[in-house]
Formats: structure tokens, sequence, C-alpha cells
């Protein structure tokens, strides 16, 4: 649902035709995700702290190539080679707030969580270093959904990567457990 709140919105926002791949998500401790290869890449995230009834922050992580390309759609030019100008970096943390609000809004909803955000922040090199900075707390818990849109010109990939304390961990099970109950599928 999330996947696809996100593709009208950036239908919307850029005028292009988008779908977005179901996503694959897997859950890892701070320890398993060091091996996963998103971890040490230079890439280009979107950040939004998550207070209320969890604890953490959501990103959208592309590779450079990958938030060029999505850029384009947006500003209708391809960005320079050279770093993101203001404009563009302007432009990338929007439409990741955009992505990231429709699927943790889908998220928030179906699980009937209060969750308040903050503003974007647009972070340069490797998600890890975040992860490993300590500012969720020890033993944190990382939710990765690889990502696909695609678009009238081909696919770009990315990462969805939800980070939340153990504690919110533990708010998040019972809800989901609720929702698949009312959903009939457990």
């Amino acid at each position: 649902m999330g996947a696809g709140r996100a593709a009208a919105s950036l239908e919307a926002l850029t005028g292009e035709y988008f779908t977005m791949l179901v996503p694959e998500v897997s859950i890892y401790s701070a320890e398993e995700f060091e091996e996963n290869s998103v971890y040490g890449q230079d890439n280009r995230s979107i950040m939004l702290h998550v207070g209320g009834d969890l604890n953490g922050f959501t990103s959208m992580v592309f590779s450079i190539e990958s938030a060029k390309r999505l850029l384009s759609n947006v500003l209708d030019e391809e960005p320079e080679e050279e770093d993101l100008d203001l404009l563009v970096e302007s432009a990338l943390m929007e439409l990741g707030n955009v992505v990231v609000g429709a699927i943790v809004g889908v998220f928030a909803n179906a699980l009937e969580l209060n969750l308040e955000f903050s503003t974007p922040t647009l972070l340069e090199g490797s998600i890890g270093d975040l992860v490993s900075s300590g500012a969720i707390g020890k033993n944190p818990q990382i939710i990765v959904a690889k990502i696909k849109f695609i678009d009238s010109v081909g696919t770009t990939k990315g990462y969805f990567v939800t980070v939340f304390d153990l504690a919110s961990m533990g708010v998040v099970i019972p809800s989901l457990d609720t929702f698949l109950k009312k959903q009939g599928l457990i």
C-alpha cells in the first residue's frame, strides 16, 4: 500500500508515470546490518527522525547515480556530474520527504501508531555511519526495504531504511500482530 501511495506521490510531483514494485523487506540487528551491501556505500540519504510511539529515524537511500536519475525527472534536466548543488539537494529532500511520508504514513495508519516526524535532512556518505553513531541507542533494529521505481525511461533502485530502538520494536510487533489478525492473515 505504501509503495502505491509513494508512486502516486511521485507522479503528482513530477508529472511522469511512476510505479514502485513491492519492496523486498529484511530486519537486521546492528551487527547483521554491517554485513549488508548498503551499509558502506557512498549514498545520498534523506533522513527524518521519528518520535511518538516509536523512536528512531527513517531514510530513503540512493546511490549518487540513482539520486541523479530520479532528480532528472523532478527537475526536467540532468543534474551536473559534480556534487549536487543547493537546488538539486532541495529537490532531493522534497522527493525523499514525499516518498518517506507516503510509506510511513500507510505503515502508521495500518498499525494505528501515533508518529511525529522532523523536517528532512540530506546526508552524504554511508548510512552505516549514522547507524553506528549510537544516535538511536544500543542494539537498534534496522528494517531495510529494497525499492525499485519504474518510470517511462527505466528503473531506479534504492533503499528505504528504518532504524528503531529495541523498545520501539516492542510496540511494532504487537501492532503488526493485531493488524494481521484483522486482515485474516494469521
